[in-house]
């Protein structure tokens, strides 16, 4: 029998299969002998295939290392087959656009869709919709938002929340029927104290208002 199949690897005598190295596991398990039964019975049989004692010799050896310091040395221009006119070449602005395009990229990943809300905490639901209608109103848009109004001397005459709001327009968005809807007060009374002071009210109704619903109403208020 061949000790050594084609690749050199070494071919265990006892069940014909090729390894780098026949190990004592092998042994034990495929033939339950131990290694010093094997060598006592196959003196003159080879545990170890050609390329892994080729390893183990030069183990130790600098060879390597010298062929890597040769490699090294070794310019692109110095060879033979090396035209200059066949490197393609780099448009001056690539590296340029590649910064662009990194920072571009960084921007999207990290930014971070922040929500004043006083829990500190958004259902995954409403974040859905506030998500969607800062698509809309993508300057001023404020979760779980207080209004509220003072006389001159400083005295509360007011603070209502509101379920969404954009200040700067002075509109407020209101979702009675879903389970997170703010409610500080009856809602005809919160509605007319907020209408009496400039504020547009849009009720949007249903339990969890679809984006096609939420559109239709800010339709409906000439606000998209």
């Amino acid at each position: 029998m061949e000790q050594y199949d084609e690749t050199g690897k070494v071919i265990c005598i006892l069940c014909g299969k090729a390894y780098h190295q026949i190990t004592p596991q092998h042994l034990k398990k495929e033939h339950d002998m131990t290694i010093e039964d094997f060598k006592s019975k196959y003196p003159d049989v080879s545990l170890t295939g050609l390329a892994f004692r080729s390893k183990q010799k030069y183990k130790y050896s600098d060879i390597f290392d010298q062929m890597a310091t040769v490699v090294e040395e070794v310019k692109i221009e110095d060879r033979e087959d090396f035209e200059i006119d066949k490197i393609p070449s780099i448009p001056k602005n690539f590296q340029q656009s590649v910064t662009n395009l990194i920072e571009e990229v960084n921007s999207i990943v990290n930014t971070k869709k922040t929500y004043p809300n006083p829990n500190n905490s958004i259902h995954r639901e409403k974040l859905k919709i506030l998500d969607f209608l800062l698509t809309i109103f993508p300057n001023d848009l404020q979760n779980s938002y207080f209004i509220e109004k003072r006389s001159l001397d400083g005295y509360l005459q007011y603070r209502l929340i509101t379920d969404i709001c954009i200040p700067s327009k002075k509109i407020v968005i209101e979702f009675p029927n879903t389970f997170w809807h703010n409610q500080d007060m009856a809602t005809f009374n919160k509605y007319n104290i907020l209408q009496r002071n400039g504020w547009k009210i849009v009720e949007i109704p249903g339990v969890l208002p679809s984006k096609e619903e939420i559109k239709n109403s800010l339709i409906k208020f000439n606000l998209i």
